[in-house]
């Protein structure tokens, strides 16, 4: 407990190293998301530029598109027309916002629709998954064997 200005509050200290594990581990989340995209792209493009360009583009757009629809968000005042939304990968563009509750962003529509870090590990696993799965078979029906 700490006393500020005459009350008295509870204070939660955490170690830094523990925090910067748990930041490294939400961002390598991320990034190994868009790494299979990536490369999911590639075998199903057979253009590397292009798919790299598409993952880039895409890890870049998530933050923008999720201003979009927050700006939609605050004209509309229904936040569940947007309840679809949970279940891609926009909303966890941050999984450091999942665990610190307090760096949501006032006006984000993500908190509002119900999403939260379970969903979104489940959500990013099961995308990464089938994006393995597709990119596998069709590697293999393209692969040159040699005769």
């Amino acid at each position: 407990q700490a006393t500020f200005n005459g009350e008295t509050v509870d204070v939660e200290l955490q170690s830094v190293i523990v925090e910067t594990l748990k930041a490294a581990g939400c961002s390598l989340l991320y990034v190994s998301f868009f790494v299979i995209l990536t490369f999911a792209l590639s075998a199903i493009l057979k253009s590397t530029v292009f798919s790299m360009g598409l993952g880039m583009g895409s890890l870049l757009g998530c933050n923008m598109i999720e201003g979009i629809l927050s700006m939609a968000e605050a004209f509309n005042k229904n936040p569940l027309k947007f309840e679809w939304l949970k279940y891609t990968p926009l909303p966890y563009s941050s999984f450091s916002a999942y665990y610190q509750m307090t760096s949501f962003d006032p006006y984000s529509i993500w908190p509002k629709i119900g999403a939260n870090i379970n969903l979104g590990l489940t959500v990013m696993l099961v995308y990464s998954v089938i994006l393995l799965i597709i990119a596998f078979i069709i590697f293999n029906r393209r692969d040159v064997k040699n005769q």
